[in-house]
């Protein structure tokens, strides 16, 4: 038992180990967003998919789709995190220049 609760620890350090210099916020925020996606992410997944089945089994087709449209839109952005900095910085860029 101490065993099981030694490496769940350790590994758990691993994702966001506070003896790192916590004084970069950069760090920081890596780590915070790795442990909300490796925590967060599996139970987003389960939810999706029971609310998947759910529509499928009462044949809301119309619903069914709907929900993957928004569900894939929040998967991709809660994975990559950075892609909203970047979608960010591209439309900075993109109308930036209209209003110099």
């Amino acid at each position: 038992m101490s065993n099981i609760l030694a490496n769940t620890i350790v590994s758990a350090g691993s994702v966001w180990s506070p003896g790192t210099n916590t004084n970069d916020a950069s760090s920081v925020a890596n780590s915070i967003t790795g442990f909300l996606t490796n925590f967060i992410g599996p139970i987003l997944v389960l939810a999706i998919g029971i609310i998947a089945i759910k529509f499928l089994v009462q044949r809301q087709m119309t619903q069914f789709f709907q929900f993957a449209a928004v569900a894939v839109l929040v998967a991709v952005l809660f994975f990559t995190p950075g892609l909203v900095q970047n979608i960010g910085i591209w439309f900075g860029n993109l109308f930036g220049g209209f209003f110099k």
